[in-house]
């Protein structure tokens, strides 16, 4: 067996991760599998899949507010999230950032798999 070149294997990724792209977001929106499975398999794989969102995304149940005052979801010009770091924000909030945030964290994770959002940068 001869030795693939470096085209060949850059064509090689670039068609599996194209057709691992589309089985895990068909994988992660089917609600017949249950979400943590779902959001365990998005965390680990969605950096390699997604292209980084240039603004904050909008969320049903999180005011984008949020990111930008002073709260424990804020952002400084050009910091960059995941929604896993978000979610654990407001799954378990430090004790001295108020005020608490109230979200359906299982509405959020929803709404993360079926928009396909995983990171975003504050550039304004």
């Amino acid at each position: 067996m001869s030795e693939m070149s470096v085209p060949e294997l850059v064509k090689l990724y670039s068609d599996i991760t194209l057709e691992l792209s589309k089985k895990v977001h068909t994988y992660v929106k089917d609600k017949s599998i249950p979400l943590d499975d779902r959001w365990d398999i998005w965390c680990k794989i969605a950096g390699s899949i997604t292209i980084r969102d240039l603004s904050i995304p909008y969320f049903e149940n999180i005011d984008s507010d949020w990111f930008v005052t002073d709260s424990y979801l804020s952002m400084d010009r050009h910091e960059v999230r995941d929604v896993e770091w978000v979610y654990d924000q407001l799954k378990d909030p430090c004790p001295w950032n108020k005020p608490p945030i109230s979200v359906d964290l299982d509405a959020f994770r929803e709404e993360c798999l079926e928009k396909g959002i995983w990171e975003f940068e504050f550039d304004w």
